[in-house]
């Protein structure tokens, strides 16, 4: 179920830790991420839900549900990203 594509534009989601919801595009603003690297990193989906960024963010979903199964992304041998 969890399906591997890169920013199309538009994406939003909500970091592990916040109470809102933000654009994709803010959050990789804020975090400092280069403008060259942000169209190359990967995004995974569950559905049409963003849950992670590469191995820098989780979506609060994935932490949300009791039992629910959960994953981790390791991204080696990558650029700086920041």
């Amino acid at each position: 179920g969890v399906e591997l594509r890169f920013r199309a534009g538009g994406e939003g989601f909500r970091p592990l830790g916040r109470t809102h919801g933000t654009s994709l595009k803010r959050w990789l603003h804020d975090a400092r991420i280069v403008p060259w690297m942000r169209s190359r990193l990967p995004l995974f989906f569950y559905g049409d839900r963003l849950v992670a960024v590469a191995d820098l963010a989780l979506d609060q979903a994935v932490d949300a549900a009791d039992g629910a199964q959960r994953f981790a992304v390791s991204w080696t041998q990558h650029p700086p990203v920041t």
